[in-house]
């Protein structure tokens, strides 16, 4: 099964801004760059959510009553799992629930068609259920570092970050050359408001993979918040020279720029990144935002 992104997390820092040790740079109802809801589609850009597993909006899901009509018990285990992992790639979570638990009934021991049940879940928004779901695929598999990296990520939407912390950890010890996984423990840590344990574990997921946009993208995020401006600007910078489309990164610089007051230049970031994605919202509401207080301040110096 695929790891969940940590789109969760990323809600939790951008949306409600972690604190730190260190004074944090003041952001005055700017939104994170990436706009996340709290179930969401990727772990940095809004275009990606039609390519991840988690959803991107809660929709009423019916998980019961019968299979879909192209659908038999008669199939057996193996192609009941494929047509379930089929159906959340389609989402289409509430026919994956009931897909992939006539899977499990065949199979209970298998922690991977567990996983993918509990994945279906949380893409239905029923958080609790994914979770214990998900817990119940880790006892099954306890080491597979992506059925353990998946259970951090339901332990962070369901707010229990210490877990998804202690989650982490193992899931890193059993793989510890994955990137992502320390990129998104990092971006767990950040929810928590621990900075520099952040900044260390997205840097170890850096040395990993020196160019990965998403890391950049997110450690300058994490320094940001701790008030290094200029050092978020740079990491920027590295991710446009690469990726001059990237609209996350010009949603991030928007949001920097704003912290650093350069209102102009921060709409004109936004703006590049609704340009590139109309649709990503964490652009669309910082803009929103930047408008409203230049048009505030322009009614102020009025009176």
């Amino acid at each position: 099964m695929k790891q969940l992104p940590a789109i969760a997390a990323l809600f939790l820092l951008w949306g409600c801004g972690a604190a730190t040790d260190r004074p944090a740079a003041k952001t005055d109802g700017l939104q994170g760059a990436a706009g996340m809801t709290p179930i969401g589609g990727s772990p940095r850009v809004e275009q990606e959510k039609e390519e991840s597993a988690l959803p991107v909006s809660v929709a009423p899901c019916r998980t019961d009553g019968p299979l879909p009509a192209d659908v038999t018990t008669a199939m057996g285990a193996d192609a009941l799992h494929t047509l379930g992992q089929a159906r959340i790639e389609a989402r289409q979570p509430g026919e994956a629930v009931r897909i992939l638990h006539e899977a499990l009934q065949l199979r209970p021991d298998n922690g991977s068609i567990a996983g993918d049940l509990a994945t279906a879940l949380l893409q239905c928004g029923m958080v609790e259920e994914g979770v214990a779901q998900m817990e119940a695929a880790a006892g099954l598999s306890p080491d597979d570092p992506d059925i353990l990296a998946n259970l951090a990520q339901a332990y962070v939407m369901a707010g229990r970050l210490k877990a998804a912390g202690a989650t982490y950890e193992k899931a890193i010890a059993l793989s510890p050359r994955d990137g992502a996984l320390r990129n998104n423990y990092g971006v767990a840590l950040m929810a928590q408001g621990e900075a520099e344990e952040a900044e260390v574990q997205i840097r170890s997921a850096l040395a990993l993979e020196p160019s990965n946009p998403e890391y950049l993208i997110d450690l300058s995020y994490v320094v940001a918040r701790m008030g290094r401006l200029q050092d978020a600007e740079l990491l920027l910078e590295r991710v446009l020279r690469d990726h001059p489309d990237n609209a996350d990164a010009w949603a991030m610089k928007g949001f920097v720029l704003a912290l650093e007051q350069r209102m102009g230049e921060a709409e004109a970031a936004c703006e590049r990144a609704l340009q590139l994605h109309p649709g990503h919202r964490g652009a669309a509401e910082n803009l929103e935002f930047l408008r409203r207080q230049a048009a505030e301040k322009e009614i102020g110096s009025e009176e």
